[in-house]
């Protein structure tokens, strides 16, 4: 949980709130504290409608209004969102990117099955050479599966994401004190 603008691994920086016990916030800290619960973003919906605007609101007791980790709180939730994004931008990278290998690795492939069906099919008329023949065909295909998924199917959650946590970065946060 970076402060705004920082990377995962510097210097420890500022709390997110994680959720309340007893009335009191929990918060994750950057480094070295075990955590008590979940992350900030496992908490969020599955889907947010995007024409909804966002906003938090966190109440503190009022005796913590002193406390850094309630002054930096706007900070804290835009850096953690704006990390998350970083990460999901990445993650997205790298997921075209073994699609694309795959694709060049997969298409090899079934052009080597198809020259060898073609090969057998020339070499000889046995019955049982047929079998084999639509087998490379089939293996061939298979070999495509993966290429074919990541970018039918896998890359659209994952965009989706990166935008949620775009969208989440630029939120309102208010802090609100609670008498006591």
């Amino acid at each position: 949980l970076p402060s705004s603008g920082g990377r995962p691994g510097t210097a420890p920086g500022p709390a997110v709130p994680a959720g309340r016990s007893r009335g009191r916030p929990q918060f994750h800290l950057e480094h070295g504290a075990r955590r008590r619960q979940p992350p900030l973003h496992r908490h969020l919906p599955a889907h947010l409608p995007h024409d909804t605007a966002l906003s938090m609101s966190v109440e503190f007791p009022a005796e913590e209004a002193c406390l850094p980790e309630a002054q930096g709180l706007e900070a804290a939730v835009r850096g953690y969102f704006e990390w998350r994004e970083e990460l999901a931008w990445r993650d997205l990278r790298v997921r075209l990117a073994e699609g694309r290998q795959s694709l060049a690795i997969g298409l090899l492939f079934l052009a080597a099955c198809k020259l060898a069906r073609e090969f057998l099919q020339a070499a000889t008329d046995d019955p049982w050479l047929a079998w084999i023949e639509e087998g490379l065909t089939i293996v061939g295909w298979i070999a495509m599966w993966h290429p074919i998924d990541t970018f039918l199917y896998r890359w659209w959650p994952m965009l989706s994401l990166r935008r949620l946590y775009q969208r989440l970065s630029t939120m309102p946060v208010e802090v609100r004190w609670a008498s006591a």
